[in-house]
């Protein structure tokens, strides 16, 4: 009895002792499971698939695209939200990962803005800075502060060179599952442009040539950019009467190069499209809407602009300088430049040809339309003056003037004509991009899409 009774109990403690290592097997297991799942990293793909599932990230926006940009040089990305509110507020909602948790910096501005990597001349660094899109205001962000310098805080904007941007993709919808929002984040993704290779494209590293070149232009006054307003005056007159949009602009530049062939061509432009105080009020009176320009740097080419609009008529020049040696370079030796250097051969007849059909058509438009206001009004002698326009057509495209190389490094070439409109006659202004042969009209709405410091190749 007593024996059998010691067996039992020995099979009972076996059973126990067992029962106990199994279950803190099953606990340390488990422990090591969970532990191991509380300190796995997510990665930030995961975690920006996080962000765009919640719809609270979406709430009371519009306009909504996404890009993947390094703003804090760490080489992980950072999510844009660029959107817009209910008060037509521009906003940018930016993800970052810090300490292993996604935080959002919100930046909103009155105007349209992107996010553009720069160079600083000054201090030969590269940082993110947020561009607005018409004043061309400058932010400086710093994710670490969550802050956005403002603009007027924002040292040596004029050695800043804009180096790239991150590529933008739609959101068409904000009720975004799981799945959906991976695919979002692999387009991003690959769409997505590391710090290092924007630094190192072609096309970066041939506007960090021209940048060396500025910077050692001689200029006439150091205190200001290679090409600036000479004097600048809004009306409080408005363009569009109707509906009180546009107010009446006028500026015209100067070009920032201590040379003689400079000193010339703002004397020249000084002549043609500026005022004086004295005369800012007159220029509503004098019928005109606009006085503006814009200009591009290519490689070593500085090309200007200058145009003036009103009563549905147009005036514009081009000047274009070598920023290497000052001097002003003649329409036919750029183009002949461009002829010398392309691989495919320039048809100048053949631009000829394109200008002067498109005027011609739009002269033949306007005549139609004309003749059939006037009918029995309509007589020889207005017959005889539409021929004359379409003869002085030819005459100013006798040669290729107003040529300048514009944003994308082509050659544009402008030719002005007049259609016929009874008492009065306006002068119209056309341009052609030669590389691809598009023809648009310089109108009063071109004037207000500006391209002020394009700087290219």
């Amino acid at each position: 009895m007593k024996t059998s009774t010691r067996i039992i109990l020995l099979i009972i403690f076996v059973v126990i002792i067992a029962g106990g290592v199994t279950a803190g097997v099953i606990f340390l297991n488990n422990h090591d499971k969970y532990e191991s799942e509380e300190e796995k990293e997510l990665t930030w793909e995961e975690e920006y698939t996080k962000v765009l599932e919640n719809e609270e990230n979406f709430k009371d926006y519009k306009d909504l695209k996404i890009s993947l940009n390094d703003l804090n040089k760490d080489e992980t990305p950072e999510l844009i939200l660029f959107c817009s509110n209910a008060i037509n507020e521009f906003v940018a909602n930016i993800y970052n990962i810090k300490d292993k948790k996604v935080e959002k910096t919100e930046v909103k501005l009155s105007e349209n803005f992107d996010f553009e990597y720069m160079y600083n001349q000054e201090n030969e660094s590269y940082d993110w800075y947020i561009i607005t899109e018409t004043k061309k205001d400058i932010y400086e962000v710093n994710l670490e502060n969550t802050n956005i310098t403002d603009s007027n805080k924002v040292e040596n904007k004029g050695n800043l060179i804009s180096i790239g941007k991150g590529i933008k993709t739609d959101l068409d919808e904000v009720n975004i599952d799981e799945t959906k929002a991976k695919e979002i984040i692999d387009i991003a993704k690959n769409n997505f442009i590391n710090n290092n290779e924007l630094q190192n494209t072609e096309e970066a590293k041939t506007k960090l040539e021209s940048a060396k070149i500025i910077k050692n232009i001689k200029k006439t006054d150091t205190t200001k950019d290679l090409v600036y307003a000479a004097r600048t005056f809004e009306s409080d007159n408005y363009a569009n009467v109707i509906d009180k949009t546009f107010h009446n602009y006028y500026e015209y530049p100067a070009i920032n190069i201590d040379s003689e062939d400079v000193k010339a061509i703002n004397a020249e432009i000084a002549e043609k499209y500026g005022f004086t105080p004295e005369q800012e009020e007159e220029l509503f009176f004098m019928e005109l809407e606009v006085i503006t320009y814009d200009y591009y740097i290519n490689g070593n080419i500085l090309s200007v602009v200058v145009m003036k609009g009103g009563n549905d008529s147009t005036w514009t020049d081009s000047y274009n300088i070598d920023l290497e040696t000052g001097k002003r370079i003649p329409n036919e030796h750029l183009i002949g430049r461009l002829q010398m250097s392309s691989s495919e051969k320039f048809d100048e007849d053949k631009i000829k040809e394109e200008l002067k059909n498109y005027s011609i058509k739009e002269i033949d438009k306007s005549t139609s339309e004309t003749k059939t206001s006037y009918g029995q009004y309509w007589d020889t002698m207005m017959d005889e003056e539409v021929a004359k326009l379409k003869a002085e057509v030819d005459k100013n495209l006798e040669t290729l003037d107003n040529a300048y190389l514009n944003a994308e490094g082509n050659l544009c070439c402008r030719s002005k004509y007049q259609i016929f409109g009874g008492q009065y006659t306006c002068t119209k202004t056309i341009e052609i991009d030669t590389t691809n042969n598009s023809i648009k009209e310089i109108n009063f709405e071109n004037y207000l899409q500006r391209g002020l410091g394009n700087q290219n190749k």
